[in-house]
């Protein structure tokens, strides 16, 4: 197993060898989970998600997902060994989490920009309406219903998936902001019985100055089942 695939799935926990995946996996970790990766790793996943943000990016667009992801160098070639520390060293400055996911000790706190409407019936109606709410909504409750019953039939999103979707598909594609609330576990009950993390992130819709409310979702025209 490459060196670096190995130290992904050991700061993660992940059982995956999909390199992306580690790759978002970490982005959604603390401060300290990253500073636990070595400096050339951390070069790696920052190439990673930049490759990983231009083909969704392309997706949403229709475009061909043809960015290609850096390659993971292998057990003894030195080399790229070599080369992978002497980028990691020389960068000014050093490797660091990419800033558009500020406070990673504190959670995701995006800014709100030109919101636009999500359609409705989709994951990104539900995930708005979910995060939308007063009490907003724990991850374990995102995830849920995108693996609910409301998509039955669908794809199910996996973990990953779910809360890269806080970035792109809620902050990105649709323009809202996130944040989140650090919230006592004994204080959400039944809300949440997943890993026993404790304060647990509670994230919330944030929306542009002057704007009361989420934009209304869409429905398209004779649709009968949303895509």
């Amino acid at each position: 197993m490459a060196r670096i695939l190995k130290e992904l799935k050991k700061v993660t926990g992940l059982d995956t060898d999909d390199p992306v995946a580690l790759a978002v996996a970490v982005d959604g970790l603390a401060d300290d989970g990253w500073e636990k990766l070595s400096p050339p790793t951390q070069e790696w996943v920052n190439r990673c998600l930049q490759a990983h943000a231009a083909n969704l990016k392309a997706q949403s667009e229709g475009k061909p997902a043809d960015t290609p992801y850096p390659g993971i160098p292998e057990p003894g070639n030195d080399d790229e060994e070599k080369a992978s520390k002497k980028r990691a060293k020389s960068a000014k400055p050093a490797a660091k989490k990419p800033q558009s996911q500020a406070a990673r000790g504190r959670g995701i706190n995006l800014e709100p920009g030109e919101i636009s409407p999500a359609r409705q019936g989709s994951k990104q109606a539900a995930l708005i309406d979910l995060l939308a709410r007063p009490q907003g909504a724990t991850f374990a409750e995102l995830h849920a219903a995108m693996t609910g019953p409301m998509f039955e039939g669908r794809k199910p999103w996996s973990e990953v998936t779910t809360r890269s979707a806080l970035n792109w598909d809620v902050h990105t594609v649709r323009g809202y902001g996130v944040r989140t609330e650090m919230v006592p576990a004994d204080q959400l009950g039944d809300r949440e019985r997943a890993n026993g993390q404790d304060p647990v992130p509670v994230y919330h819709l944030v929306l542009p100055t002057g704007v009361s409310a989420p934009l209304p979702h869409y429905a398209l025209a004779g649709a009968k089942k949303a895509a």
